[in-house]
């Protein structure tokens, strides 16, 4: 009899011990691979203690690293969670103080080809006999999982997601570490060009749910799913990853990896390439050979990098600024650390071109920040795409940012960030249908990052599709309703744009009451009750530079502002202050609130000043 049919159920819950899935009712419940483990262990001894040892050397054999106390106890716990009870009121595992755990829930044994064959598991005291058959089925089964779990699976995976992975230190500390290394797997994996691998930042989403696999699989928008462990103990670190079938949800492969700490880069390139093979795909064959001592790190500015990666993805003023820190110590701590110096060019372009820093001091810093990491590492996507949006919006080197861009996403086909900044790049030089086809491949790849959101709306907008940019910035506002009154701005001006000016007008009342300023919001519609649009118009214009520091006004804003109320005066002088002040959200080509003033000698002027073909 097939060894992969056996199952062992107890209450309303089957654990399919081949398979390494725990189900409910038949609904499959998401428990990783080391918990699973110990469930599996405590099934096979129902009614007896397994201790802390025994338990320590079937999931840690002699000669592995591991704080295996702390890591049993997180591994229990998880079991309990996916079980739904709590340790102070057991009904399956009962914790024996000082001694293991013990599984005290009936159990019975069955084969799926023979559901009214039940082998039942009584007690301890069953007979031999069914030792035997035990045992000879648990071997029978680890024989088949190591030929399953190592067998490349057959089916084409064309886009695969990697789940955060799961911290077993059991300290929330080390949080930072466990997101760090499922943001440099998903780097890696971003290397192949074959399989579309979603971002890190959507993938966040899920850190901690208990959606099934299916389910997260289909938001976003991936064939298979990567889920893991991570445990670091003193110098070692070691990765413990699955591949699951997204369809099925059934587990295809599991491998443990485990180095040095100063060896992380050669762990995660050894998990990259494993599952690579399993899904049939290839890394990068053309890249260049990486600098010798790219495959080391110093481990001290390695953990300093994931901390500033974990504080700048908050994307909040406070986080960027804190990443910022911790990139230059890491740098500090090695002077030769290349993904440290793009760290510190990320931060500074967006600490920037959001205004947290003044641009003349940031967009420099970012500028020899990339270039330095490139002088140390020629293959980091990352540094090429700073240095392609430094060379683009602030140097107006269009050729110069076209080659950047197009050298990151040949080396990182699945870096969302690279073809988002490319997608603004392409807008800028007037390649709209170029620009919404990189912008809709950022989406693919990372479809939960609320600035690749805004962006697609943007775009719709300059091409003229505006129900479908409308309708975007509405499913912007549903996803992040922190954003909506900056999505009603937009929206408002779509509207304007369509000649639909009260709708316009209430979408901007709506958008100013979101921005804490009510009052504002009732005076510019009782403006355009009395004055009409341009009376509107007029009233934001006026409001825009009352509140602004004389010599700070957001100059492209009134820019646009004035074009649209016809003032073609007023809207070139403010354009030409754009121009001096290097505004990098200049898009003269492409912005359809310049539509009316494009042919003017000036504008055409302002154009080429930015060493843009007329």
């Amino acid at each position: 009899m097939p060894a992969q049919n056996w199952v062992v159920r107890f209450g309303s819950f089957e654990a399919d011990i081949c398979a390494g899935e725990l189900r409910r009712n038949g609904v499959r419940l998401k428990l990783q691979s080391q918990p699973f483990r110990v469930l599996a262990l405590l099934l096979q001894r129902p009614g007896q203690i397994l201790t802390r040892e025994e338990l320590q050397q079937e999931l840690w054999p002699s000669g592995t690293f591991v704080d295996y106390e702390q890591g049993l106890a997180t591994a229990v716990n998880k079991v309990r969670d996916a079980l739904g009870e709590s340790s102070a009121n057991p009904r399956f595992i009962e914790t024996v103080p000082r001694q293991g755990y013990r599984f005290i829930a009936p159990v019975t044994t069955v084969l799926r080809e023979s559901p009214g064959l039940p082998l039942p598991v009584r007690s301890p005291g069953r007979r031999i006999r069914i030792y035997i058959i035990a045992a000879v089925t648990a071997l029978a089964s680890v024989a088949l999982v190591g030929w399953l779990l190592h067998k490349p699976y057959p089916r084409h995976i064309e886009s695969l997601a990697v789940l955060p992975l799961d911290n077993l230190s059991g300290d929330p500390a080390q949080e930072y570490f466990a997101d760090g290394m499922t943001d440099e797997l998903i780097t890696n994996l971003g290397k192949i060009s074959q399989v579309r691998v979603i971002s890190s930042g959507s993938a966040a989403r899920y850190k901690g749910t208990r959606k099934a696999v299916s389910e997260i699989a289909r938001e976003l928008g991936a064939d298979a799913v990567i889920e893991g462990t991570v445990l670091r103990s003193g110098k070692r670190v070691r990765i413990t990853a699955q591949l699951i079938d997204a369809d099925k949800e059934k587990h295809l492969w599991a491998q443990s990896f485990e180095r040095d700490l100063d060896d992380v880069l050669a762990l995660q390139d050894d998990m990259a390439r494993a599952i690579a093979g399993q899904v049939r795909a290839k890394l990068l064959a053309n890249d260049p050979a990486r600098p010798v001592r790219a495959g080391m790190v110093d481990p001290r500015a390695h953990d300093l990098y994931l901390q500033g990666r974990y504080c700048w993805r908050q994307r909040t003023r406070e986080g960027e600024q804190a990443g910022l820190e911790y990139f230059v110590q890491a740098v500090a701590q090695d002077p030769n650390y290349a993904h440290a110096y793009a760290g510190i060019a990320d931060s500074y372009l967006v600490l920037g071109a959001h205004g947290r820093l003044p641009p003349a001091e940031a967009f420099p810093k970012a500028r020899e920040a990339a270039r330095m990491a490139l002088q140390i590492d020629d293959n980091l996507a990352e540094a090429h795409t700073s240095l392609g949006w430094i060379e683009a919006f602030v140097d107006w080197d269009w050729p110069g940012s076209d080659r950047e861009f197009r050298r990151a996403v040949d080396l990182q086909p699945n870096y969302p960030t690279a073809h988002h900044w490319y997608s603004h790049y392409l807008a800028a030089v007037g390649q709209l249908d170029d620009s919404l086809a990189e912008i809709r491949r950022a989406h693919q790849l990372d479809p939960f990052e609320v600035n690749i959101d805004v962006w697609l709306g943007t775009i719709l907008y300059d091409l003229g599709c505006y129900d479908e940019a409308i309708a975007q910035h509405q499913k912007t506002i549903e996803l992040y309703p922190h954003t909506a009154a900056a999505q009603l701005n937009e929206i408002s001006t779509i509207l304007g744009r369509q000649g639909k000016l009260n709708a316009a007008v209430e979408s901007q009342r709506k958008s100013q009451t979101l921005s804490d300023d009510p009052r504002f919001a009732e005076t510019l519609w009782q403006a355009y009750t009395s004055s009409g649009y341009n009376g509107y118009l007029k009233k934001r214009i006026e409001h825009t530079i009352s509140t602004s520091a004389r010599g700070s006004e957001p100059a492209s804003s009134l820019a646009q502002l004035y074009a649209t109320l016809g003032d073609k005066d007023a809207a070139l002088r403010w354009l030409e202050r754009a121009v001096e002040q290097r505004d990098v959200w200049l898009y003269l080509k492409t912005d359809p609130a310049y539509d009316n003033i494009r042919s003017d000698p000036r504008f055409q002027s302002l154009v080429r000043r930015m060493h843009l073909n007329p």
